[in-house]
């Protein structure tokens, strides 16, 4: 650390000789100082990992949950559908309140489009339709759910613009 005698001045920075206690006072100051800067160093450290885990798992879920939206496609087609079992129908009916309950703990929503303007941020036109008393650019119809999670667009919504 620091090495003064008592027969020795250290020289200061601007080369004039500095008493013992006056060098060792500058010592620990450039020492708190480094400290401090090794400590705000440590904090960024440990709030960009923090952030960069927690994008990590942001992004995990959304790839698994854009691996499951087809099968919450099918499900919803499977309740649409007429059934000539109560019991299955309340079955598969049950089944899609719980994904869409999970879904929503989850943070994931439904993109609106019908009825709304086309916004290729949101929705993917597949279909153009003339249709009377409906301005240009406007969604007629949802053909398959878009469904977001946050800013995150897990699938866009693809419908059937007016023209």
């Amino acid at each position: 650390m620091c090495d003064i005698s008592a027969n020795e001045a250290p020289e200061t920075a601007d080369g004039e000789t500095a008493a013992p206690g006056q060098a060792a006072a500058e010592e620990i100051a450039a020492l708190e100082d480094k400290y401090l800067r090794l400590a705000a160093e440590y904090d960024n450290y440990r709030k960009r990992s923090a952030r960069e885990r927690a994008e990590l798992r942001d992004a995990a879920a959304a790839d698994t949950l854009r691996r499951v939206l087809p099968l919450l496609d099918d499900l919803e087609r499977a309740a649409a559908s007429p059934c000539a079992n109560a019991d299955c129908e309340k079955g598969v009916n049950l089944i899609c309140k719980k994904c869409a309950e999970i879904f929503t703990s989850l943070g994931v929503e439904e993109i609106e489009a019908e009825g709304r303007p086309f916004d290729p941020e949101l929705h993917d036109g597949v279909l153009l339709a003339s249709v009377p008393d409906v301005p240009e650019q406007t969604v007629v119809e949802v053909l398959r759910k878009g469904y977001r999670m946050g800013e995150v667009i897990l699938r866009h919504a693809q419908v059937k613009v007016s023209n």
